[in-house]
Parts: C-alpha cells; sequence; structure tokens
C-alpha cells in the first residue's frame, strides 16, 4: 500500500510552497500594519467628525504612561513638584527639559515607614 502513495520520503530534506509562504507572510504583515495605523486613523476621524470624542479621550487618560504620570503627580515626588508636563492630553506625556524621575516604589516604601 505504501508504494502506491504518489508521494514518497525523499531522504534528508523536504519541499515546502514558496506561494502559501509568501501568502501567510503577506497576510501577517498586512494584519500588523493595520493594527499600527488603525488607532491614529479613528482618532483622526473622531476629531474631525466630534463622533466617539469622550471614548477617545477616557482611552488616552486610561493610558498606562498617563496613569503613570498621574501617579508621580500624586506621589509628589520633588523632582515632579517642578516639573512642567507637556501633552497632558496626548498618550506619551512628557516633562519639559531633562527631569529624572526616580522610582514610584521607593516612594512608597518611604511613606510607608
Amino acid at each position: 500500500m505504501c508504494d502506491m502513495q504518489l508521494l514518497r520520503h525523499t531522504g534528508s530534506h523536504q519541499n515546502f510552497s514558496v506561494l502559501g509562504l509568501t501568502i501567510l507572510l503577506s497576510c501577517g504583515g498586512l494584519v500588523i500594519l493595520l493594527s499600527l495605523v488603525a488607532e491614529t486613523v479613528v482618532g483622526w476621524i473622531q476629531n474631525r467628525t466630534g463622533l466617539g470624542k469622550r471614548g477617545r479621550e477616557q482611552w488616552i487618560v486610561d493610558g498606562v504612561l498617563q496613569l503613570q504620570r498621574s501617579a508621580y503627580e500624586g506621589q509628589m515626588i520633588e523632582s515632579v513638584e517642578r516639573a512642567a508636563w507637556i501633552g497632558e492630553e496626548d498618550p506619551v506625556p512628557a516633562t519639559e527639559g531633562y527631569i529624572r524621575l526616580g522610582s514610584l516604589a521607593g516612594k512608597r516604601k518611604e511613606m510607608e515607614r
């Protein structure tokens, strides 16, 4: 029965479909590209039309970097007290100039004492 099969084991190598590999990589690349562009495009449309603007603002405020900024402000770390934040309404807030921010965990330990 094994002799009747069309494909036989050829030894140390196997063939693969270049077309299948190309389709797989193309589809994967398209999904990655769409995920990178989608948030920017949807945000632009929301700003232009005003639809879902409150939800987008909430999305930005609840972002990881905005929450970290809020934590630094809430802990009143010495260097942050003097810091002026720019981009408070953007997904990535920053301080004006170069200010080295300390660890939030270290400040919490000091406050527990």
